[in-house]
């Protein structure tokens, strides 16, 4: 798996704290394995490493923007499920994804 380090010095990120990069970067790994299922996916390790981490910054990216509410006293944040499992989100991660890797769909040789 990519690491924070990776992020920082190869991709050059700078969207992403270091305490929430973990997280995004284990759910991009999950939606890239479900790609590699329903998908033909090439390319090599630094371009898998180099995809995770767009990945994981447009779901930091989502997360920003479908935070439903938040509180400071005992630091409680809730996020609208529903809206994360929308299709459009699928489609940024593979466009994400599709900057460094080959993913094709469909009948292919």
């Amino acid at each position: 798996m990519v690491d924070y380090d990776f992020y920082v010095n190869e991709y050059l990120g700078t969207e992403l704290a270091r305490d929430d990069f973990p997280g995004l970067a284990a759910q991009a790994r999950w939606e890239l394995e479900r790609m590699k299922r329903l998908c033909r996916v090439e390319g090599g390790e630094e371009a898998e490493k180099l995809a995770l981490c767009a990945m994981a910054e447009e779901l930091g990216a989502y997360r920003k923007i479908y935070l439903s509410s938040a509180s400071a006293g005992s630091v409680s944040v809730h996020y609208d499920d529903t809206a994360r499992k929308n299709a459009p989100l699928r489609r940024r991660l593979l466009e994400r994804a599709g900057t460094y890797l080959d993913i094709y769909r469909g009948v292919g040789a």
